[in-house]
């Protein structure tokens, strides 16, 4: 059985498979690092506002929403009492019909009954 040979390769980062014994410049030079900051933050500060965007336009969709369904069920509860009016006007007039054919029914005993 054999045993493998040590490779001569040297260990590397995970992320961009760099090997780990060199010095990267940021860590060399403070400007270098204070410029690659600025634009880590200037990202970050870009991303932040496009998530404020995003939520300021959700915001004003729902309120649209909230307004129409507002005026919506303004409609229907204006449906909803013409649509109880009309059914009590229609059992007023019903009611009145009844009213009408039994004092005529009366009336026609009255005349035609014998005395």
């Amino acid at each position: 059985m054999e045993i493998p040979k040590e490779t001569s390769k040297k260990p590397r980062t995970r992320r961009t498979g760099k090997e780990i014994g060199k010095m990267t410049t940021e860590r060399e030079d403070l400007n270098v690092h204070v410029d690659i900051c600025q634009l880590r933050y200037q990202q970050l500060e870009e991303r932040i506002a496009r998530v404020e965007l995003t939520v300021a336009a959700i915001n004003k969709d729902l309120q649209d929403f909230k307004s129409e369904m507002r005026e919506s069920f303004d409609d229907i509860k204006t449906m909803i009492a013409a649509a109880q009016a009309q059914r009590f006007n229609t059992l007023v007039g019903s009611a009145a019909t009844v009213v009408v054919a039994l004092l005529g029914m009366l009336g026609y005993l009255v005349v035609h009954l014998p005395k």
